[in-house]
Formats: C-alpha cells, sequence, structure tokens
C-alpha cells in the first residue's frame, strides 16, 4: 500500500521496507502468500507469517483493535503473530487459519459469522473454539463455510435463505457440522449462497436461488436448506461464488458459468437481464487453471499464466462504483473474457465487491479498481483502471547497527547485473554483504572493491551492507 522506503536507525537496526511501483510488469521480492478481499477492505498474510490490513473499518474489520468509519489506505500489522496460514474475507469481517490449524475471527458479527457464540463485534482475532484441524474457510456477508482436515463440513452464521446447510433456517453463532460425510474438498460462499465439490468430483448447492444461482434448473428457483447436487457430472475440480452467480472448473480444463448476469459477469455473451439456472459453458477453450467471482465481475487464468476478465466495469462513468474493476484500462462492461495486458505469470486471482487482486508469481500482488477506502493498498483512494503493485510491508530484523557511512555512492539501482560503488573518500572495504527482505544474508563479498555481480539474485528487494571498521553503510538495492 505504501508508496516510499522507510529507513529507521536504532541501537539495534529496524528496517522498514515499504516499495511501490506502479509499472504493470515490474517485479519485487516474493512477499504475500495468502489475501482476501472484502466489500470495502483487503486483508494479507506476507511470506513470513505475519497477518495485515488496509481499507474500511466500520465494523473493525481491520482486526487493529479499534472501529470507526475510517478509512486505513496504509497497511497494517494485526498484531504481532507470524504464524497465519490462510486468510478469508467476508463482506464485513475477516477469518483466518493458523500453522497449527486453530480457527480465528475478527469484525462484524451481528449473525454471528464469527462463530464465538456471541454475537458481538470483535475488534481483534478471537479464536474461535479450541479445535485445530481446520484446513479451509470460505467467508461471505452473513454466514460462514469451513473444512476440517477429516473431510466434515461445517457453518455458521445468518441462514435465512438456508444458507448454511443444516436443513434449517436457525442463526448459528457456532460452527456446527453439516450432515456426516467426510469427503468435502472445495468450499465457497456467495451473497447467499454455497457450492462445495466433494473428492468424488460432484458439485453441491444450497441457500438462496432467486436468480439461478444454485444450478439446479428449478423453474421455481427455491431455496434449499440442505447440500443439493448440481447435475450428474463427476469431473468438477474448482468453485468460486459471486454475488448471486458462480464460476467452475472442470478438469478437463473447462470454463463453466450460471446465475445472474445482468452485467455480462457469466461472460457467456449475454448481459442485461439474462441468466442461467444450470452451468453452461463459457468458449471452447480447456485450459482455464482458475477463476474468482465477484459482486458483479469475474476474472479467471489460463494455464499459460494470461489474465482474463469480464462483466461490471463502470458502464462509461468515472462515478460507476465498478470502475476499473476488470483492470483492461477501460470503464466498459464486458460479456465475455477479455484477456488483460499481456504477462504471462498470473497465478492467483482474487475478486472484491468491485476491485481485484492478482499475484504473479514472482509472489508480488497487483490491484485494480474501486478504491474509495484504500482497498487497493497503494496508499491512495484513487480509482485504477489498470493493476498497480500492491507494496510489501517487510521487516529486516537481523542487520546488527553502526554508524552510518558516507562518501559511498551505490549504481545502478534498479541494477540487473554489475553493482557499482563510487568511493569519494577512497575507504577501506572489509566486507560487503547482501540480505534478503527477511533479513538473511545471501551473499558476502570479503574484499575492496568498486563493484560486485548480482546477477545471480531473484528479482525483488534487497539490502547492500557495507562494512569498513566499526561502521556500516545501508542502502536498498532493487534487482531487475
Amino acid at each position: 500500500m505504501k508508496t516510499s522506503t522507510l529507513y529507521k536507525k536504532t541501537s539495534s537496526i529496524f528496517l522498514l521496507i515499504l516499495f511501490f511501483q506502479s509499472g504493470f510488469s515490474q517485479t519485487t521480492t516474493v512477499c504475500w502468500k495468502s489475501f482476501a478481499s472484502g466489500e470495502l477492505f483487503t486483508l494479507g498474510i506476507t511470506s513470513n507469517g505475519q497477518l495485515w490490513s488496509w481499507g474500511f473499518n466500520n465494523f473493525a474489520q481491520l482486526g487493529l483493535g479499534t472501529q470507526g468509519n475510517t478509512s486505513k489506505a496504509n497497511k497494517s500489522q494485526i498484531g504481532t503473530d507470524s504464524d497465519w496460514k490462510e486468510v478469508e474475507a467476508g463482506s464485513e469481517y475477516g477469518m483466518a487459519i493458523k500453522d497449527n490449524g486453530t480457527l480465528w475471527g475478527w469484525g462484524a458479527n451481528f449473525s454471528g459469522m464469527l462463530g464465538d457464540g456471541t454475537g458481538a463485534t470483535r475488534k481483534s482475532p478471537v479464536q474461535i473454539g479450541t479445535e485445530a484441524n481446520w484446513s479451509k474457510i470460505s467467508a461471505g456477508v452473513v454466514n460462514t463455510l469451513a473444512l476440517k482436515s477429516d473431510g466434515t463440513l461445517w457453518a455458521w452464521g445468518g441462514n435465512n435463505e438456508g444458507q448454511l446447510g443444516d436443513g434449517t433456517n436457525t442463526i448459528r453463532a457456532v460452527p456446527a457440522q453439516i450432515g456426516t460425510d467426510t469427503d468435502w474438498a472445495e468450499i465457497t460462499t456467495g451473497e447467499r449462497h454455497c457450492l462445495a465439490i466433494k473428492t468424488n468430483g460432484t458439485l453441491w448447492a444450497w441457500g438462496e436461488n432467486g436468480n439461478g444461482q444454485l444450478g439446479l434448473a428449478d423453474n421455481l428457483f427455491s431455496d434449499k436448506n440442505i447440500p443439493t447436487q448440481v447435475g450428474t457430472a463427476s469431473n468438477w475440480k474448482l468453485i468460486s461464488a459471486g454475488r448471486n452467480f458462480n464460476l467452475a472448473i472442470k478438469n478437463d480444463g473447462t470454463l463453466w458459468s450460471w446465475g445472474q448476469n445482468d452485467f455480462g459477469q457469466l461472460g457467456n455473451g449475454f448481459s442485461s437481464g439474462n441468466f442461467n439456472d444450470i452451468p453452461i459453458q463459457i468458449g471452447a477453450d480447456t485450459d482455464w487453471a482458475s477463476m474468482a467471482a465477484g459482486d458483479l465481475h469475474s476474472m479467471a487464468l489460463k494455464t499459460n499464466g494470461t489474465r482474463w476478465a469480464w462483466g461490471s466495469n463502470g458502464q462509461g462513468s468515472s462515478s460507476s462504483g465498478s470502475a476499473g474493476a476488470l483492470g483492461d484500462t477501460t470503464k466498459t462492461d464486458k460479456n465475455i473474457p477479455t484477456q488483460i495486458g499481456t504477462d504471462t505469470d498470473w497465478e492467483k486471482p482474487q475478486t472484491g465487491e468491485y476491485f481485484s487482486f492478482c499475484m504473479k508469481k514472482d509472489g508480488t500482488l497487483w490491484s485494480n479498481g474501486r478504491n474509495t477506502a484504500g482497498e487497493l493498498g497503494d496508499g491512495t483512494q484513487t480509482i485504477r483502471l489498470f493493476p498497480i503493485l500492491v507494496s510489501c510491508p517487510v521487516v529486516l530484523t537481523n542487520i546488527s547497527s553502526n554508524d552510518e557511512i558516507s562518501g559511498l555512492e551505490i549504481y545502478p539501482n534498479p541494477v540487473n547485473d554489475i553493482l557499482m560503488i563510487k568511493n569519494t573518500d577512497n575507504l577501506s572495504i572489509d566486507r560487503i554483504s547482501v540480505f534478503n527482505f527477511s533479513g538473511k544474508r545471501v551473499f558476502t563479498v570479503n574484499e575492496n572493491t568498486n563493484q560486485i555481480n548480482v546477477e545471480g539474485l531473484a528479482k525483488g528487494i534487497y539490502v547492500l551492507q557495507i562494512s569498513s571498521g566499526s561502521k556500516n553503510y545501508k542502502k536498498k538495492i532493487i534487482k531487475l
């Protein structure tokens, strides 16, 4: 989110690298491993296990111990723990799993969607129960789904349309097991409907069905309060539920959609009130790898790493909340998959309420679309019509502290291969060290030299430390 680099020196050095680049294809050090978008906020887990948040905080969904109708465009760390594994964002709340399998929640809780049994807003993460075998979570508007490592399915929160799947319409403020099956593999939650895939490849749906989003070919569009099989196919692989529609990929790489289609979010070439109440294949391609369904727009990636999007994109008006959601630099809705840029290294798509995030193979995170609460993480509240880099909130902790040395200049920076050292004071250099973002020394040169070869380093941000006697000079470098 931040657009600057902060260097602070104390008795024990503390370097905080906050780096931002606006180019579409530039890269930085591997940083993010899990991220999720809610209505007006975003959550992310860095590769060192820290949990961060940014955006709107009216229901304490940022997890920072505070609550108010304020926006926080800059990233803030949630607590100090570094053992977070997976994070999910509901409309106005967050859920996360730690490395030890425990489940945690914070934010809005008016329908019991945190599962802590209270219904009270939680300003900081609280553990949900005592179990330590949670494996997957999916958060919606007022209800949450989760899987345990034993393959059982659990749900809690609002249930007015039967979206918990427990055969009732009763709110559950603590996790309740859905049925007795132990073969659930994938889960996803829409606005008030849910989908799941079993290990045998069958697809199941329940909850609200007013737009055919359950895919049951039900002309009555009746809600279901228990998991109901969708068709007879047994080769479903991945699923993603949007507001009132769904995307899915089969084992053969084909892409499918069904449900509401008022902005072309189904990608079938139609829009303006058209809907499908059964899964319909999108095009004829068989190389789809992953996808994400948002409120009114969709994104999918192919096996070649290209990125595609369709659905609501602003309808030509800068005042539209969905402007830039697709990331194709326009404000025009699309009703078929449209390639976004030319990059071929995308791998993890994520859609928020009128905005999008996507990770690249180098671990960098990119965002575009609505940004009224700073949910894109670029430190502003400006709409972005194309993907921009989300800076990494990285802490370097193990570089010893000493006085800074003057008279040195490092160039070029960014660098591809040879990094030059201009030593105007003819200082005697004892050692040159390079540290990665986590503070680990990646290599050392023990000689007095005016250049070092960094060609072998991976693309990203590093810290160069030059030592002379008891003094050090430290400089952030960017390897291209």
